[in-house]
């Protein structure tokens, strides 16, 4: 949180040049699509993810995601072991939940 601190008040001041922020400035602000997501949308998401949850094999699923926990508390390389179950149709929330029982989930220390 200091060196942000530190990094934000280099910007401020033009000690640190940032492109776009600080310096060489559009004078217009570019429109943003924004993705805009409907009931409709997120049901069927929802039974897409229910279906595919119901035809997927559930041990794979629990084999490839206990691999993961075992090793993200070890030191083997993720990448291939996240890729093996997704190939098992582990959902992200499930890989995601899967790393934060071993990791936890960093929390920023509150300064008063």
């Amino acid at each position: 949180a200091n060196a942000a601190y530190h990094y934000q008040k280099q910007v401020e001041k033009a000690e640190k040049v940032v492109v776009g922020m600080n310096k060489y400035v559009m004078e217009e602000e570019a429109p943003i699509d924004l993705l805009k997501i409907t009931p409709e949308m997120e049901a069927r998401q929802l039974q897409r993810i229910r279906e595919v949850r119901e035809r997927r094999d559930q041990g794979a699923v629990d084999r490839a995601l206990d691999h993961l926990r075992k090793a993200a508390a070890g030191d083997e390389n993720l990448m291939p072991v996240i890729l093996e179950a997704v190939k098992s149709y582990a959902t992200i929330g499930e890989i995601c939940d899967t790393l934060r029982a071993v990791f936890g989930e960093y929390q920023d220390p509150a300064y008063f």
